[in-house]
């Protein structure tokens, strides 16, 4: 088996094998192998920034050639055909891995592990730097487990060409067995097992007769056992330490992308064309663009209300300019008669006979016009304009502003004794009310028209004016 293995060695030494991220691959990976990214010509790898990561047209590129990308409308254009790939709010890490290739990769990942004869564990036992025994310009690549002896391929084939070391059983350097600790009070056996009780902890290492003597009746266990247990939580726990590094640099990068979107690029990562605003720019937009609604919103609602102002200015113009016609009419009457009176009283008795029957109608038409001027007189107009706004910023002009109240419940529920206490300021125990009441309050400056009605009532019964309506619950 050992020269097979040796024949095996050498005839696959000339041979060229494609190992994946490692550093001194670079020149195989431009050699068109297909694991590779076709952008930096770097091999792709299980995690990082080397995932391979599939496009909508069908090519692969890793995930750091995607990340330099840039980002067009929400689109990633592929460097080879120029086809647009969406991208979502999570960026470069929402789009897919490519499965199949990251399960060829752990399965060359897992395949180099036990090939034992590939030139790549060569390289890596010569990496190691071990001299050679027979010759110490020479790296070692293999051990042989009875010589216990470093050697190269030349110096093994040489030195075991014979008939009972051509027997030895060798194997590479990475598979040497570890060499057992000589126990501290006996040097000359080594350490087997490993006490297990706590005040041992500080020495827990022991041969077989500290085993029978200082740790009588102490728990122990083998020391292979308890290296590959320690062995095993330690890979267990760095395994899920790389997890967790992982996951908080993926978020770590979702952040930065989330930063990005919220505060927006001025310039692409490659283009030197100015890029779009972030999402916080949208949003400031979103409240500028409101506020502007709002201000014009209250442009439009000032119009109308310095239009239904100017409307009532002109009606109370007009209405003092009719005052003041009828005023003067009724003074020239006035004047005209007064002025024929005296001008009768000072003619001859004959004619102020002919002329009292005329002069008496007139006196008496001026005398019924006294109430008329009397009002006229009365109605002194104030000068000021009161104005009151509701809550959608309308306009009411006037002393009192008038609405409707309809106050609905079912019966017994107390909608005519709150009728009569708001008028009234008193409780009226009432007989069931049959059909409605319809009474008129003033409160401060409203003056309100309440009817109440039973449930059913649906309609107020005045009209298309507005109402407002509530509804009491009998409790």
């Amino acid at each position: 088996m050992a020269e097979e293995s040796l024949m095996s060695i050498a005839l696959v030494k000339s041979q060229s094998f494609h190992t994946f991220n490692t550093p001194h691959n670079s020149v195989s990976n431009r050699n068109g192998n297909n694991l590779e990214c076709r952008v930096c010509e770097d091999g792709f790898s299980l995690g990082g920034d080397k995932v391979p990561r599939l496009l909508f047209c069908g090519h692969t590129l890793c995930h750091a050639c995607l990340l330099r990308l840039p980002t067009l409308d929400n689109n990633i254009h592929c460097p080879f055909d120029r086809q647009p790939t969406p991208v979502g709010a999570s960026g470069v890490w929402g789009l897919k891995k490519n499965f199949a290739l990251l399960e060829l990769l752990e399965k060359l990942s897992s395949s180099r592990s036990d090939a034992v004869l590939l030139p790549e564990v060569l390289i890596k036992q010569r990496e190691l730097g071990i001299s050679c025994d027979e010759d110490e310009d020479h790296l070692a690549v293999l051990y042989c487990t009875v010589c216990a002896s470093h050697l190269c391929l030349d110096c093994s084939e040489r030195t075991h060409a014979t008939r009972t070391l051509h027997k030895h059983k060798r194997i590479p350097l990475s598979e040497k067995p570890r060499e057992k600790p000589r126990c501290v009070d006996h040097s000359f056996h080594p350490v087997e097992f490993v006490c297990l009780e706590e005040e041992c902890q500080a020495a827990p290492l022991m041969c077989f007769i500290c085993k029978d003597y200082k740790h009588t009746k102490h728990k122990h266990v083998l020391l292979e056992q308890e290296a590959e247990r320690i062995r095993s939580t330690i890979s267990t726990t760095t395994q899920h330490i790389k997890r967790v590094a992982q996951e908080l640099t993926d978020s770590a990068h979702k952040l930065e992308s989330v930063a990005r979107q919220l505060e927006g690029s001025t310039t692409d990562n490659v283009g030197t064309e100015p890029g779009t605003g972030g999402t916080a720019e949208e949003a400031r937009a979103r409240v500028k663009q409101y506020f502007t609604q709002l201000r014009d919103q209250l442009t439009r609602q000032e119009t109308q209300a310095m239009t239904v102002l100017d409307a009532h200015i002109r009606e109370r113009l007009c209405s003092i300019r009719q005052q003041q016609e009828d005023m003067a009419t009724l003074l020239s009457q006035m004047v005209a008669v007064v002025v024929d009176g005296e001008r009768a009283i000072q003619q001859d008795d004959g004619r102020l006979i002919l002329a009292s029957r005329d002069l008496s109608s007139r006196l008496s038409h001026v005398t019924s016009q006294e109430q008329q001027l009397a009002q006229l007189v009365s109605l002194a107009p104030d000068p000021a304009i009161p104005i009151t706004f509701t809550k959608d910023n309308r306009i009411h002009i006037g002393a009192r502003i008038e609405m409707r109240v309809v106050t609905l419940g079912l019966d017994g529920a107390g909608k005519t004794s709150i009728l009569f206490k708001l008028k009234q300021d008193e409780f009226v125990s009432t007989i069931p009310t049959i059909g409605f009441n319809v009474e008129t309050i003033e409160y401060k400056n409203f003056k309100a028209c309440q009817p109440n009605c039973r449930l059913h009532c649906i309609s107020p019964p005045f009209g298309q004016a507005k109402c407002i309506y509530i509804t009491l619950r009998k409790l």
